[in-house]
């Protein structure tokens, strides 16, 4: 049997499992992306907010609370538990004061709209990007934004910057979450951003433990900053994440996205200095990454990058892990097919 035949011998559940790890980026971005503030998110509906103290931790998966403070929804009782899965409230300590978002009502996964007293009682929440349950730490500007979420009497949005920068900056890995996912969703933030402001997020930015989708939403936002992509700091932020990662992503993860937001942000700056840390990219395990890759390196140089498609190709031509998205991306490139770069197609 030849290569050709080989090839169109493959069962239809390999070709199956193929097209899915295709999509595992796009399907992560889909599942990931915030639809609207958390601030707003976590006081909306059945969602409850409370100041409480945690009177105790009885397993591994609840918390024993007494409330201290209505800020959103109800608290009928004054000393009540809250669950989420295990090791969720490890870091937590009993004594001390947070805001805990609960809700009572569960959901079936069958019939999304359904909605009933959950029998297992009161259950945290969790925000979306960095995988937090949403019991954070008090403090004033965490009170603020959940205060001020709703309602007519709304701030200024260098007041809201301020306090979700000061969230931002505390470090803590619950604050630092919500207020990151504030940021990459309020697109109204970014052009009230100041020099001074920078500083903060670079510092996050260089956390080597910043989860991350958070550092995923923390580089997107920074993009609508006054000084936009092309800032020379957030540049080389972008170069660094593709460095340290290489071409070789974790699917399951928001590694892919957040490469394709590095390489947006080279394909900004268009300098092609930087085509030796694009094109390498090429041979990426994720189509998505790939079709950035070739519209950032075309950009630059599109000689140099016809060059790399066609030794890309030679190099994976009798492999047979290759992913057919990929192959076929590069070999329509190669042809001239240049619109696969001027859409999501192949994410």
């Amino acid at each position: 049997m030849n290569k050709q035949e080989f090839q169109g011998a493959r069962s239809p559940r390999a070709r199956w499992l193929g097209a899915l790890l295709a999509l595992l980026p796009l399907l992560a971005a889909h599942a990931a992306r915030p639809v609207d503030p958390p601030s707003v998110e976590l006081t909306r509906g059945t969602n409850n907010v409370v100041a409480a103290t945690i009177l105790d931790k009885p397993n591994l998966t609840h918390i024993k609370l007494r409330v201290d403070a209505l800020l959103s929804g109800t608290a009928e009782e004054q000393e009540f538990a809250v669950r989420a899965e295990e090791g969720a409230f490890g870091d937590l300590v009993i004594g001390r004061r947070y805001l805990v978002a609960f809700t009572r009502v569960g959901s079936n996964d069958q019939f999304r709209d359904a909605k009933f007293l959950d029998p297992e009682g009161p259950r945290a929440l969790k925000l979306r990007g960095g995988r937090v349950w949403t019991v954070f730490p008090d403090t004033p500007a965490l009170r603020f934004l959940f205060n001020r979420a709703r309602g007519d009497d709304q701030p200024s949005n260098r007041e809201r910057l301020d306090a979700v920068l000061t969230l931002i900056a505390d470090g803590g890995v619950r604050n630092q979450a919500l207020a990151i996912e504030e940021l990459y969703v309020r697109n109204e933030l970014g052009p009230v951003f100041e020099d001074e402001d920078i500083d903060v997020i670079k510092a996050a930015l260089s956390q080597p433990d910043l989860p991350v989708q958070l550092r995923q939403f923390l580089m997107d936002a920074a993009a609508k900053f006054p000084a936009g992509p092309t800032a020379p700091w957030l540049h080389e932020e972008h170069r660094k994440v593709l460095l340290r990662s290489g071409p070789t992503l974790d699917l399951v993860s928001a590694q892919a996205l957040l490469a394709v937001t590095a390489l947006k942000g080279l394909a900004a700056n268009n300098d092609t200095k930087d085509l030796p840390v694009v094109l390498p990219m090429l041979g990426s395990n994720s189509p998505g990454v790939v079709r950035e890759a070739l519209a950032a390196a075309h950009a630059m140089d599109p000689p140099a990058t016809l060059a790399a498609v066609q030794q890309q190709l030679e190099s994976v031509m009798f492999e047979e892990g290759v992913n057919g998205v990929t192959r076929r991306l590069l070999e329509r490139y190669l042809l001239g097919e240049l619109g696969v770069i001027e859409n999501d197609d192949a994410r």
